[in-house]
């Protein structure tokens, strides 16, 4: 059996690998459209509320170099770098996202305040990720085994767990900063 499992590993060794994975999630937060926007313009939100972003760093240019870290079974921990730029939509929006579509680490987080009416505002969010790698065994030893489909599949169900809980801190922190002003 093990000598089956290498040598199908082997055999994918040599065909570029791609993850790809969105996730959605939406939240209400007790604050007016112009301070959420306000909120999700600054980097240091990503940098303090996004679960696994381990730095995030300006660079010139307006870039930043957005660095993520997660432990990755029978393998350790695995730190993921990505280029962004901040682009702000006319409509309210902030997209945090690699220029390009070359990119090997490639990811777009786009987070768009609606105002509810009620002096709260309800903030959209999308998260795209793409790994792409020359060869499977890049990513994990196992990950030509499982496929890409399967690994993407895990990507999306981890992206979403990562935007409940910045979800969760962003209601947290806002919700604590709205009642002690009360």
């Amino acid at each position: 059996m093990f000598h089956h499992l290498l040598l199908l590993t082997l055999l994918s060794v040599s065909q570029e690998f791609t993850l790809d994975a969105t996730a959605y999630h939406d939240v209400e937060l007790p604050l007016p459209a112009d301070s959420v926007h306000s909120l999700i313009r600054r980097i240091s939100t990503l940098e303090t509320m996004m679960p696994g972003v381990v730095d995030i760093t300006a660079q010139s240019g307006g870039w930043f170099l957005y660095r993520t870290e997660r432990e990755i079974p029978f393998s350790g921990k695995m730190q993921t770098d990505f280029r962004i730029v901040n682009i702000s939509g006319e409509d309210g929006s902030v997209t945090y996202r690699t220029p390009g579509t070359e990119a090997e680490n490639w990811m777009s987080f786009r987070l768009a305040p609606a105002a509810t009416g009620n002096g709260t505002t309800r903030l959209l969010l999308r998260l795209r990720v793409r790994l792409v790698r020359n060869h499977g065994t890049d990513i994990h030893l196992l990950a030509p085994l499982l496929g890409e489909g399967f690994l993407s599949k895990s990507m999306e169900d981890d992206l979403s767990a990562m935007l409940q809980i910045f979800a969760e801190r962003l209601v947290q922190r806002h919700t604590s900063v709205h009642t002690a002003r009360n």
